[in-house]
């Protein structure tokens, strides 16, 4: 109990707790070299870019096929599920009509319609209630699940960026500032 409430105390500071944006400041170099260096960079960066674009555009078709043999499954597995529930529902009306409806069954124990902690619905009780209806897949769920999967592509394109940038004599630059729940002094 006593970690319960240190968790809770630390959400809730953790909640109300500034959030800071970093703000990188570019200074470039003032040289001819260090510009023309400067524009190596740049074309690098748009090569890095590129190439990082074309790779993800790669794996989304990938993804597309292999969600969609992933689908074909689940769909598969869906309709067998839901064979299962139709059969469980059919299965449980047929008992309603024969066990849960009956005058005979609760009179008998003494309580009436009324258990012993007051009104008893006999079907809040019931497994037939407890039954969940399958759900059935999409295929654009499945894409972006596998998208989100194996299509993850970080090229440090920017991480290069920098390292050209710094290496032909520009200077970065980095300042913090507040975002949310900020507190004036």
């Amino acid at each position: 109990m006593r970690y319960l409430l240190l968790l809770s105390a630390l959400f809730f500071l953790s909640a109300c707790s500034p959030k800071y944006k970093t703000i990188y400041n570019y200074t470039s170099p003032t040289s001819q070299s260090g510009k023309s260096c400067l524009k190596t960079c740049q074309e690098k960066l748009a090569t890095c870019k590129e190439i990082c674009k074309s790779n993800f555009d790669i794996c989304k078709v990938k993804a597309i096929k292999k969600a969609k043999l992933q689908y074909q499954q689940k769909l598969k597995a869906y309709y067998k599920a839901l064979e299962t529930y139709a059969n469980q529902v059919q299965m449980h009306n047929l008992e309603n009509d024969l066990y849960f409806y009956s005058d005979f069954y609760y009179p008998s124990r003494g309580y009436g319609y009324w258990g012993p902690f007051g009104p008893y619905f006999m079907w809040d009780m019931h497994p037939a209630y407890n039954i969940q209806k399958p759900k059935k897949p999409t295929l654009q769920e499945e894409i972006q699940k596998v998208e989100l999967q194996e299509c993850q592509i970080d090229c440090k394109c920017q991480v290069s960026y920098d390292n050209c940038f710094q290496g032909c004599g520009g200077k970065i630059t980095q300042k913090k500032i507040c975002i949310q729940n900020c507190t004036h002094e």
